[in-house]
C-alpha cells in the first residue's frame, strides 16, 4: 500500500519540478513527454517512485540537496527512505568533469 503512495508523491513532486522555472530536466516515466513513457507503461502499470532533475547550476543544486527538510542525503538508492543526492560531489565525483558531461551525467 505504501509503495502507491510514494509514487502518487513522486508524480505530484515531478510535476512541480517539470512545471518550475529554475529546473531545466525532469527524469521520471510517469510524465506524459518522458521519452521513454510509453515504453515504461507497455511493461509497467506505474512510474514508480525515483526520479531525477537537473537545474543547470551546480551553485542551485547544492543548496537544494543541503536545505532540504524532507530528504536524507545518500548515495545509495537501495532503501525506502526518501534520499536526495548530489552525484557529480558524491558517487560520480571520481569520473573528470568532462567524462561524466560527455555521458550526460552533468
Amino acid at each position: 500500500m505504501h509503495f502507491f503512495l510514494w509514487q502518487s508523491n513522486a508524480q505530484t513532486i515531478a510535476e512541480f519540478l517539470a512545471s518550475h522555472p529554475r529546473v531545466t530536466k525532469v527524469n521520471y516515466a510517469g510524465l506524459v513527454d518522458h521519452p521513454g513513457h510509453d515504453l515504461h507503461f507497455c511493461q509497467a502499470t506505474g512510474a514508480g517512485s525515483v526520479l531525477s532533475f537537473l537545474t543547470g547550476s551546480i551553485a542551485l543544486s547544492k543548496h537544494i540537496v543541503e536545505s532540504t527538510k524532507y530528504f536524507s542525503i545518500a548515495v545509495s538508492f537501495g532503501s525506502v527512505k526518501s534520499l536526495i543526492s548530489l552525484p557529480c560531489f558524491m558517487s560520480h565525483a571520481s569520473i573528470p568533469t568532462e567524462v561524466r558531461q560527455a555521458r550526460g551525467l552533468t
